[in-house]
């Protein structure tokens, strides 16, 4: 079920709950309705069962929601910060999901914190809500020779389930962090750059994200931008189950602009090249005899240098072109790509309606699932790029298919000449049909209209 991971209410108890067990093992994921933690990845035995997923933006949202259930009961500010640092928080969503390593949200966890805390919450409570059970209640009479027992085998089987999750964001929200974090100059991920260009090119309007509670939504990307109340801009995303998660840049409107601004910048140029070492001094040579013909040195030719690659006068699209070379150049190279489909075929499904895939199929499979990679890396952030150099050109689509086609193995196309067709698209000049319409325009209808004079054609 969809939901707002950053609006999760849970209360204590349901956490207390869920991290009763006898053994206690493993961690706690959102449960159908949205609004409740249950336990997985429980089993003492079969442990190739404890194979549940749990993404890092969950688990970041189910961490928080445990302090802000905490944080109600009347824990103080310190108590929470202490809280907050054992389970990996850092003091924003920005902070944490950049340090990365995000755990789930253990069982064992649950009820540490609670054991420490449940005389305070329980005294707070009185006598009217009911009191918070103690690990001290739930093993009354169990050795503790029994308990580090089962500690121990709690350990690994969470250890054990852990190694196969993954722990930090990607997607949309690590492309997103990457262009926040990354310091001016720096290559950003590949694909993330189509997001910095329609931010930049968005916000050139001035009414754009400029008042509290107005929003904007990209198009190369499920990510709305919104201007916060606080005054900073906060990027909320669509994760593939349909959820929403948050973060907040920490950026105002202008700075967000700058940083955007800055990653799209041109590089500085590398340091120069180093001075080229002196040829060898050839030996002299004997004295001639007399009337004997000088001898001619024969010289190998040298190979004309290398032209300099193009690059689109706009700076704008300059990340454009880079990662179009990029991939063109990945899929004319055997090796790299031959390390892709390895990797694809990992992961590709061997079995599909109980029917075993033949290697045959697998390997079709993987092959399609790499250059869909590929070009998803660049056609977005391509298609907005040629529409704002040229508007709705046809011509667009055809450029965008043979850069599919290119991708797709079709030899009969040259890349380099369809990086320069491109770059000619991108240095299109538009004609701006606003420019003369600030001239008084003479109300003589007896004189024909001259829609070229009109337009600034001459």
């Amino acid at each position: 079920m969809p939901v707002n991971l950053n609006n999760l209410n849970i209360s204590l108890d349901n956490f207390n709950e869920a991290a009763s067990g006898k053994y206690n093992i493993g961690q706690l994921k959102l449960g159908e309705d949205g609004a409740s933690v249950i336990r997985t990845n429980s089993r003492k035995v079969l442990t190739f069962l404890n194979k549940t997923q749990i993404r890092p933006e969950e688990s970041l949202a189910i961490k928080n929601a445990f302090c802000n259930a905490l944080q109600r009961e009347g824990l103080s500010d310190d108590a929470i910060a202490d809280i907050r640092q054992k389970l990996g928080l850092r003091n924003t969503m920005r902070e944490t999901l950049k340090a990365g390593n995000i755990k789930p949200l253990s069982a064992a966890e649950v009820r540490e914190i609670i054991d420490k805390y449940a005389g305070e919450i329980n005294q707070a409570r009185g006598a009217d809500k009911p009191h918070l059970a103690t690990s001290a209640e739930f093993y009354r009479g169990v050795s503790q020779q029994t308990l580090d027992s089962r500690k121990t085998t709690r350990d690994n089987r969470n250890a054990r389930s852990e190694s196969l999750m993954q722990t930090t964001v990607g997607g949309t929200v690590n492309m997103m962090l990457d262009l926040l974090e990354g310091p001016a100059g720096d290559s950003p991920l590949i694909g993330s750059t189509a997001i910095a260009r329609e931010i930049c090119l968005s916000l050139r309007s001035p009414q754009k994200l400029s008042t509290p509670g107005s929003s904007l939504d990209l198009t190369v990307a499920n990510i709305k931008l919104k201007h916060g109340a606080s005054g900073t801009i906060v990027a909320q995303f669509r994760l593939d189950d349909g959820s929403d998660f948050s973060v907040d840049t920490n950026m105002t409107r202008a700075q967000l602009l700058a940083q955007m601004a800055s990653v799209l910048a041109p590089k500085p140029n590398a340091a120069p090249p180093e001075a080229p070492e002196e040829a060898p001094k050839a030996a002299e040579e004997p004295p001639k005899a007399p009337g004997e013909p000088p001898k001619v040195q024969e010289q190998e030719p040298e190979e004309p240098p290398a032209p300099p690659k193009r690059k689109p006068r706009n700076p704008f699209f300059g990340p454009v072109v880079d990662d179009l070379r990029r991939v063109f150049s990945t899929v004319k190279d055997p090796v790299a790509m031959a390390a892709m489909k390895i990797k694809a075929r990992a992961s590709a499904d061997k079995v599909i309606k109980g029917v075993q895939l033949s290697d045959e199929t697998i390997d079709a499979h993987a092959n399609v699932k790499v250059r869909d990679k590929l070009t998803d890396q660049v056609v977005g952030e391509l298609v907005i790029a040629l529409r704002d150099a040229r508007g709705l050109d046809t011509r667009n689509t055809e450029l965008v298919n043979q850069v599919r086609n290119v991708i797709a193995g079709d030899k009969r196309i040259d890349a380099d000449e369809l990086v320069d067709k491109i770059i000619d698209a991108l240095d299109t000049e538009q004609v701006d049909f606003t420019a003369n319409l600030d001239k008084e325009i003479e109300d003589d209808f007896d004189k024909p209209l001259n829609i070229n004079e009109l337009l600034g054609n001459g």
